[in-house]
């Protein structure tokens, strides 16, 4: 497989992390407001990346570049529907839908486009968005299965085109997944084709850096000036919903090494990402504003369950017992981890809303007997003398249990990893703490080869829809299943619940997996965490408080108060640190997706 056919969900996943949870909606009820301004735009927004990745592609079906998808994410709004982060889904490119439960079993859902959408090339409309692009849209996914994460191709019987605000979709089962999966897929432009001589199996291929204006965009923001060090995006006259109120928003990467915090103050930068474990500290600054909004995420202890020690159960029990979860989010993650009306419950519970829960799951509290009594249970013992007095050895072979804790160099990530050692060392067994660059840490992870450590991550999305967040962390063929869990029994349980359509049924026939999970604990789930943005508010007025930074609905109205400082050109780096974007996990995992399930399918 190609490097471009490895790329096949980063744009999707990533726009997941910034507003997208899942909801089950036949009729759309409610209206995202156009933007009010009718004064010219005005003033750049300076947007504080650490990412030093370089762009590369802005092809919203395959980008991978952190930049990048920060760039197409404001040229490539237009989704179908808006989905927040609080379970709401508003109109956004259609107007309206209505789903239809077909006698024959088969699902129909049509969408009434808004009349009024047009693409873009920079600064001239140079068509209308109709239901033939959402058309060549899912053609294109049918045509490259790399491109389609969610699977959704092979269940799209057919596509009609009554006219060219209308299109239905006729799916093969009435599954509550299929309005879900739809309405979330970035749309992009039947023109595409001719610049692939035709062929829907080279769309993936096509970078779309060509020259200004063959971007063909449909965002509120226009792509002004693009190198590999970063972009500028202009504000788009002619975008649906409206016209921004910021001119410019310049995204670059920033490789100096001085605080955030600084950077914000001096206004060398009018907003960012946070880092939880920075929350407490920002927060007690009067320019800043902090942002902590309801997020699809959860933080995780991985481990290979194909590697030894992992592919013990009793182990992976034990570690469960072992981490002092409540250690982790409120004092490591400085309390904003547990934030949200999404929290889990710690342990080694499946990570999906409380109220889908199976009855009678165990709860992993953290007890240390408990721990030491699990890792007796799986062949180990204290050893009274020797070289490893005092810690765990195996019973056969006297080799010591040891693990190593791997985490890039995030903050809250490495205070984490530090208690997680600190917590092993409290039940005897060995652990060292091992901080690597974020190309080494990835390699490791997203390799089944090399990952036979333990590593603290998190950014996980964590759907409201239970069957997408547990199929998707713990299924063969889920994205998230980075500790190659391959439990055919689970799978079986995972699809007999694929298409159940009402919302009740569906957890209910996913209980049998939930329980199954629990009884193997296959990946230690800590908590939630909450999406954190910081903003100077002396600078910065209008930005939405419940979605965090690189919404395009907040980009809409965001507004800067006075005139902005001198803006760096793209060759100059201006100072920030201590900050990680969160698709960084994102996107390693997302260049290993697809031949990671490609070796699966092998066996």
């Amino acid at each position: 497989m190609t490097n471009k056919g490895r790329k096949a969900l980063v744009f999707a996943i990533s726009s997941l992390m910034v507003v997208v949870s899942f909801v089950f909606m036949s009729t759309a009820v409610a209206a995202v407001p156009a933007s009010s301004s009718t004064s010219t735009p005005s003033g750049e927004f300076i947007w504080g990346t650490p990412i030093s990745t370089s762009v590369s592609d802005l092809n919203p079906l395959t980008a991978t570049s952190s930049l990048g998808t920060i760039l197409v994410g404001e040229m490539y709004a237009d989704t179908l529907g808006m989905m927040w982060n609080t379970g709401a889904v508003s109109p956004w490119l259609a107007q309206s839908w209505n789903e239809v439960d077909n006698a024959n079993g088969t699902l129909s859902i049509t969408y009434h486009l808004n009349p009024n959408a047009d693409w873009v090339n920079g600064t001239s409309v140079v068509g209308e968005i109709t239901s033939k692009d959402v058309a060549f849209t899912f053609n294109v996914l049918k045509a490259n299965s790399s491109l389609d994460g969610y699977g959704i191709g092979p269940h799209i019987l057919s596509i009609t085109t009554p006219n060219l605000t209308t299109v239905t979709f006729l799916m093969d089962t009435q599954s509550s997944l299929w309005f879900d999966i739809l309405s979330t897929q970035v749309i992009i432009p039947s023109v595409w084709l001719s610049y692939t001589s035709g062929n829907y199996s080279n769309i993936g291929s096509f970078e779309n850096m060509g020259p200004l204006g063959q971007e063909i965009t449909a965002g509120p923001f226009v792509l002004s000036t693009i190198n590999s060090e970063g972009g500028i995006l202009n504000a788009s006259t002619h975008f649906w919903m409206g016209t921004p109120k910021l001119a410019q928003i310049l995204v670059e990467k920033f490789t100096s090494t001085a605080s955030l915090g600084l950077s914000l103050e001096k206004g060398t930068i009018d907003g960012s990402v946070g880092t939880l474990s920075d929350y407490h500290a920002f927060s007690t600054k009067s320019y800043l504003t902090n942002l902590i909004s309801s997020s699809p995420d959860v933080f995780y202890l991985w481990g290979n369950d194909q590697k030894y020690p992992f592919s013990n159960v009793h182990v992976r029990r034990a570690l469960a017992y072992a981490i002092n979860k409540t250690q982790v989010m409120v004092s490591d993650e400085d309390g904003v981890g547990t934030w949200g009306p999404n929290n889990v419950s710690f342990g080694g519970l499946p990570a999906v809303l409380k109220s889908d829960w199976a009855p009678n799951l165990t709860y992993y509290a953290y007890n240390t007997t408990n721990a030491e009594a699990q890792f007796e249970a799986g062949g180990f013992h204290i050893a009274s003398g020797g070289p490893y007095a005092g810690f765990f050895v195996n019973n056969t072979t006297g080799a010591l249990l040891n693990f190593t804790v791997q985490d890039p160099p995030i903050s809250d990530w490495i205070a984490s990893a530090t208690s997680i050692v600190g917590d092993l060392a409290a039940v005897h067994v060995q652990a060292t703490l091992s901080i690597v660059p974020f190309s080494t840490w990835g390699s490791t992870v997203f390799n089944y080869s090399n990952f036979n450590v333990l590593s603290y991550f998190g950014y996980v999305p964590a759907f409201p829809n239970p069957y997408l967040q547990l199929q998707q962390v713990y299924d063969t063929q889920g994205f998230w299943n980075f500790e190659d869990i391959l439990n055919k029994t689970l799978n079986t349980e995972f699809n007999a619940s694929a298409n159940v359509s009402n919302q009740t049924n569906l957890v209910k026939s996913l209980y049998p997996a939930q329980r199954l999970i629990d009884s193997l604990v296959p990946i230690i789930n800590i908590g939630n965490a909450g999406s954190y943005t910081i903003y100077n508010n002396k600078l910065v007025g209008g930005f939405l408080t419940n979605v965090g930074i690189g919404n395009p609905v907040s980009f809409m109205s965001t507004y800067l108060k006075s005139v902005s400082p001198s803006a760096p050109s793209l060759t100059i780096y201006y100072a920030i640190g201590g900050v990680v974007v969160a698709a960084i996990a994102v996107i390693g995992g997302a260049v290993y997706w697809s031949t990671k399930h490609k070796k699966k399918g092998e066996k």
